[in-house]
Formats: C-alpha cells, sequence, structure tokens
C-alpha cells in the first residue's frame, strides 16, 4: 500500500485524536465507520476496482482479490453493519453522540435490540470487541506509524 495511504491514514487519526480512543465514537474511533471506509477505498484503489459500491460490498470484492482474507472482510462488514445500525439510532433519537453514562434505560434496550444484543452490557462488549478487531486489521494494513 501507498505511503500517501498511510500518510492519509495517519493524517486522520491525528486530527480526530480525542476521539480514537472513545468506545462509542463511531464514526472517529479507531477501527470505526472513517477507518473502514479508508480502507476499503484504499482498497479498491489498489486493486483497481473502477466502481463505487457500498463498503460490505467492496471488502468482500477485496477479499476475492486476496487483498484482505474472507474472515478479515467479514470482520470489517460486521463491524460497520453495527456502527451504522447503532449511527442511525443516534441520528433520529439524538442531538448529540450516544453517551452510556447519560443514556436511559429506554435508549439503551433500543440500541442493544437493534444490534441483536441481548442487553446493553452485550452491546458494549460486542462494540468494543467489534473495534479492536478492525483496529487491528485497518492498523495491519494502513500501520498509522512505520
Amino acid at each position: 500500500v501507498s505511503v500517501e495511504a498511510r500518510e492519509m491514514r495517519a493524517r486522520l487519526a491525528s486530527a480526530n485524536a480525542a476521539e480514537r480512543d472513545r468506545t462509542w465514537a463511531l464514526k472517529l474511533g479507531a477501527g470505526g465507520l472513517m477507518d473502514i471506509e479508508f480502507l476499503a477505498q484504499t482498497g479498491a484503489l489498489y486493486c483497481g476496482q473502477r466502481t463505487r459500491q457500498p463498503v460490505p460490498h467492496t471488502l468482500a470484492a477485496l477479499a476475492e482479490q486476496e487483498w484482505i482474507s474472507e474472515e478479515e472482510a467479514s470482520t470489517l462488514s460486521d463491524a460497520f453493519a453495527l456502527y451504522s445500525i447503532l449511527q442511525q439510532i443516534e441520528r433520529v433519537a439524538l442531538e448529540t453522540p450516544i453517551d452510556p453514562d447519560t443514556a436511559g434505560d429506554e435508549l439503551r434496550a433500543v440500541l442493544a435490540t437493534a444490534a441483536g444484543c441481548d442487553d446493553f452490557d452485550a452491546l458494549e462488549t460486542a462494540l468494543i470487541g467489534a473495534r479492536q478487531h478492525a483496529a487491528q486489521i485497518c492498523d495491519r494494513l494502513l500501520p498509522v506509524t512505520d
């Protein structure tokens, strides 16, 4: 992968440093929506894909071209889907990003149900795992530092 792509991801990470470690920073957190989208776009360019497709389709195509493994494509697609579901609720129900410390019981239940989790604690555990795994894949392919 090009030095330029790694440098761009490093700049994005630096610009969003305050959000990188926040579990509920769905877009800007490490391994979040922005990281996965950037990885998919970079991979598409690297592999010569000419059409713009939804991120999950791009990830599947990158796995077919062996730029990432099928397991990595699945992990990133699952994380992307989880973040997208949560972000949709966030946009409709809240004026600010999700804050687990101030979220009421009803919102917690809606978020957990939408994500297919038994309860909010299970959702938070799933979110932490998704972020960690997605960040590891992004860091391997597009390291922020050399």
